[in-house]
């Protein structure tokens, strides 16, 4: 099979290729605790450091429709303000099924990335989270490197309108089986696909810190 962009368009909704669509996008945990995604499938992100999947997110709508908000916007004024893409400006694009506790690939790049662009630039880094990219920020710095590398390479964290832990939107994912990139489309395959995502699990409140309290009512 050759490669495919994978991403909402009007074509999902046609039965056939969403049975599929879904199938491939739901993962799988196995019994040594790791994510793996179906059979022979491999999903990874394109361009990563550059702006191409920005671009491609900013500019898609069906029927007018916006189904994610970019953070295009925000990167046309620091270009307009003199950065550079790949050169002082680096976009991380990520896997947004399985973030942050299963994307390992993803935190060795962003490390990598990072090291570069200190080295490129002769000054530490400053990172710029937006939404689950804020969760992902957070997870990398306190749980994928130690605080010697933080001090060599991070100058600061900045997060901006981060994805809550205990959200609503994530409850409603769970109570309706649906998802917000596709509001009031309940086919049975898409269900089972967001049940299987570890971000939304990811964002319940932690049974460690509430035990049995009851945290909504």
């Amino acid at each position: 099979m050759k490669d495919e962009l994978i991403w909402v368009d009007a074509t999902m909704f046609i039965s056939k290729r969403r049975d599929c669509l879904c199938k491939l996008l739901t993962p799988r945990l196995d019994s040594d605790g790791k994510i793996r995604n179906y059979k022979n499938i491999s999903i990874y992100v394109k361009d990563f450091g550059g702006e191409e999947s920005l671009r491609y997110v900013a500019n898609f709508k069906v029927i007018d429709y916006p189904f994610v908000e970019s953070m295009a916007s925000i990167i046309d004024y620091y270009k307009k303000h003199g950065y550079e893409i790949k050169k002082d400006l680096f976009l991380v694009p990520y896997d947004f099924r399985i973030s942050p506790a299963f994307s390992s690939e993803f935190h060795e790049d962003l490390k990598s990335l990072i090291e570069n662009a200190s080295k490129l630039n002769n000054q530490k880094v400053t990172l710029f989270g937006f939404s689950l990219g804020d969760f992902n920020s957070q997870y990398f710095l306190q749980n994928k490197v130690d605080q010697a590398w933080k001090d060599k390479y991070i100058d600061q964290l900045i997060l901006l309108a981060p994805s809550f832990v205990g959200m609503t939107s994530n409850l409603l994912s769970f109570w309706t089986k649906s998802s917000s990139l596709v509001p009031n489309y309940h086919a049975p395959e898409l269900q089972e696909l967001c049940e299987s995502w570890p971000s939304i699990h990811v964002h319940n409140p932690n049974l460690y810190a509430f035990g049995n309290r009851t945290v909504f009512i």
